[in-house]
């Protein structure tokens, strides 16, 4: 191999110069990961609450049920045959009627006092707060604290 310069050749290719990628910011990348993060957090958090409130509503709305949805849950759990589910079910469905007339019995005591906590509310508020008062409460009461239903009928002979 022949090492020495001759004027007509090419000149020899100088080795590529090496120069480091530009330097990447990450804050911008942990930041959006922490914001999805975050909403992912808050949005999941908020529809659980949401169905939580829902179920307890519906519960409240609907109290004869439950003896059913309990069985239900509790089979699964418990692993209960039909015989024991039968059972099960029975018992609840005579202790639901024991707690609602329990809360018949409550409610004309329980609705006194949140009549008055009503209107003593009301009379601290001008006619504007008044307005968005009553509107709130009767949606309240009505929401949470609903009429009990009547006792059940039985049918003849049981």
């Amino acid at each position: 191999m022949n090492t020495t310069n001759n004027p007509s050749d090419p000149p020899a290719p100088s080795p590529p110069s090496i120069t480091p990628p530009p330097r990447r910011r990450r804050w911008p990348t942990v930041l959006l990961a922490a914001v999805i993060f975050i909403g992912g957090f808050v949005v999941g958090a908020g529809t659980t609450v949401i169905a939580i409130v829902n179920r307890v509503q519906y519960a409240i709305h609907h109290p004869y049920q439950a003896p059913r949805r309990i069985t239900k849950a509790l089979r699964k759990r418990l692993k209960l045959n039909s015989r024991q589910a039968r059972e099960v079910q029975a018992i609840l469905a005579r202790r639901q009627e024991a707690l609602m007339t329990i809360r018949r019995e409550v409610h004309p005591r329980v609705a006194a006092e949140l009549e008055k906590t009503y209107h003593q509310i009301d009379a601290v508020l001008n006619e504007r707060q008044k307005k968005k008062w009553r509107r709130l409460f009767n949606q309240l009461r009505a929401r949470w604290f609903p009429q009990p239903p009547p006792p059940r009928t039985r049918p003849a002979g049981k």
